[in-house]
C-alpha cells in the first residue's frame, strides 16, 4: 500500500483510542438513569460509530422524541463527567500518527463523536495537531452513509482513490464502501475479524500501529 493513499482517515473509538468498555458503561448506566431496560454488551457495542442520537434510537426504539433526548442528554453527563485520558491510546498511537506525517500522509478523523465530545478526549491527548481534518457525528450524516468522507474528501482536495480509511466496526468500513473509498479493518474495538472481513477491507490487523508495516 505504500505510495498509494494521500488521505489517512481514522475512526477514533475502538481504532486510536481504547474507549469501548468505557461507551459501553456510558450507555447501560444512562439507561439505569433514565428508568430503562439496560442494553446488552453486545447491543451497546454495535452502536458505537453511529452518532449519538442515531445510537439511542436504534437501542431504544419505542422511544418518544423527549425521553430520547433526555436520554442523549444523560450519556453526555456521564461521559463528560469522567475524567480526560481514563480511555488511554492503544500502543504506540502517538508515535505511528507522528512517523505517518512525516513520511508525507495527510491524516484525519471521521467519528460518531460530537465535535464537543471528540475535543474532550483529544485535549491532553498529545495528538491533536496530527490531523489536518476532523468530521463528528454531530456534523454529518451518521455513519454508514459516505457523507462524512465526501465531506473530507472535499475539504482536503482529494480523490477517492487517494484516501484510505481505518476503522474497527462494520460501520466503519460501510461507511468506506459507500463512499468508494479503500479500508483497512483493526479488530481491537467493536466487531471480530470474521465479521469486518465481510466488507472486504484491503487487509485486517490485529493494532492499528501494524499499519507502519503497510504504509511506511
Amino acid at each position: 500500500m505504500k505510495g498509494r493513499f494521500e488521505l489517512i482517515i481514522f475512526d477514533w473509538d475502538g481504532t486510536l483510542c481504547n474507549s469501548i468498555d468505557g461507551i459501553v458503561g456510558c450507555i447501560q448506566q444512562s439507561a439505569i438513569n433514565q428508568q430503562l431496560e439496560v442494553p446488552s454488551v453486545r447491543r451497546s457495542r454495535d452502536v458505537i460509530g453511529l452518532s449519538l442520537d442515531q445510537a439511542m434510537m436504534q437501542l431504544f426504539p419505542k422511544l418518544a422524541g423527549d425521553c430520547v433526548s433526555a436520554l442523549v442528554n444523560e450519556y453526555r453527563r456521564l461521559y463528560l463527567s469522567r475524567p480526560a485520558g481514563i480511555d488511554p491510546l492503544f500502543a504506540e498511537v502517538p508515535e505511528l500518527l507522528i512517523d505517518l506525517r512525516q513520511a508525507g500522509y495527510r491524516l484525519a478523523i471521521a467519528t460518531g463523536k460530537s465535535r464537543k465530545g471528540l475535543e474532550y478526549v483529544l485535549d491532553g491527548s498529545g495528538i491533536v495537531d496530527c490531523f489536518e481534518m476532523v468530521c463528528c457525528g454531530d456534523e454529518s450524516t451518521s455513519k454508514p452513509a459516505p457523507d462524512m468522507l465526501y465531506k473530507l474528501l472535499k475539504e482536503g482536495g482529494v480523490k477517492a482513490e487517494k484516501a484510505l480509511m481505518i476503522g474497527d466496526s462494520s460501520l466503519d468500513l460501510e461507511m468506506a464502501n459507500n463512499a468508494g473509498i479503500a479500508s483497512v479493518a483493526v479488530s481491537s474495538g467493536v466487531h471480530s475479524q470474521s465479521e469486518l472481513m465481510h466488507f472486504k477491507p484491503l487487509i485486517c490487523i490485529d493494532e492499528v500501529r501494524e499499519l507502519a508495516v503497510s504504509l511506511l
